[in-house]
């Protein structure tokens, strides 16, 4: 039996619209979602013949598990006088739940909204929570700098200012170490110097000597021994002496060993 007792301006409490069954922001800001979000609950109220939508206000909240939903407050130009909307009204105020289906898995339960504000109100609750989330980031913040300047006075703490004798015997062993480096310094340059050339020291290159060394090496061709007649033979002798010759030849293959003896060469 439905009562006679009908609202036509009655206003409703959602407490919970899930997000999943909503639109999605699609890159909007968050004022723009919440619009969008509440023109959807509007038109699904105006769709089902409930009534002529005045505004509807949304709020985000977030589950513990961190899920985020939202709570909308629905407000009436006025309700359409109907069989049906007066039940829902009775539903509504009675121990039976009322709900507004908008979708096969989804629905919404409504609640009389027992202390409806006006658009002023509600605007002026939005700043006031923006300004309670800035006052919090601002608290924050605080404690993070006190911390930081907490930490920055144990320290300065720890540190004691140097004493003048504590300077002083400091700046001495800074003296003394670069007193220790030009000493080091000194002797890396004594030690880089050339070594002197002696003046007995003559140069052997292109002079003459008594006779090649007592050994020589073995050639495949005998007449290298006979060496102002040989073309192998490199050099002249002059006086008896050899002059910068060489005594080998292209096809030398062998191991050292004295002349061969009547080589024809004559050393003395």
């Amino acid at each position: 039996m439905t009562t006679t007792n009908f609202d036509a301006q009655m206003s409703l409490y959602i407490p919970r619209c899930d997000a999943r069954g909503l639109p999605l922001s699609h890159g909007m800001n968050k004022d723009d979602h919440e619009a969008a979000i509440a023109d959807y609950i509007g038109k699904q109220f105006q769709y089902q013949r409930v009534g002529v939508i005045d505004r509807v206000d949304v709020v985000d909240k977030l589950t513990p598990k961190g899920f985020k939903y939202y709570i909308a407050f629905v407000h009436f130009t006025h309700w359409h006088d109907t069989p049906k909307n007066r039940q829902l009204q009775e539903d509504i105020l009675g121990n039976s739940r009322a709900v507004l289906q908008y979708h096969e898995s989804w629905f919404w339960i409504l609640n009389k909204n027992k202390n409806p504000l006006s658009a002023t109100e509600v605007e002026l609750a939005k700043k006031l929570a923006l300004q309670e989330k800035e006052n919090e980031r601002l608290t924050k913040e605080l404690d993070n700098m006190k911390t930081a300047i907490a930490d920055l006075t144990d320290a300065t703490e720890d540190n004691e200012p140097m004493t003048i004798q504590e300077l002083m015997l400091e700046e001495g062993e800074i003296q003394e170490t670069f007193s220790g480096l030009d000493a080091a310094d000194q002797r890396s340059r004594s030690i880089m110097q050339p070594l002197a050339t002696p003046s007995s020291v003559q140069p052997i290159i292109g002079s003459a000597f008594t006779g090649p060394p007592s050994l020589v090496r073995q050639t495949n061709e005998p007449d290298v021994w006979n060496m102002p007649s040989s073309r192998d033979a490199i050099g002249t002798f002059q006086g008896g002496r050899y002059i910068c010759g060489s005594y080998i030849n292209d096809n030398d293959d062998g191991p050292l060993h004295l002349p061969p003896s009547g080589s024809g060469i004559d050393f003395n």
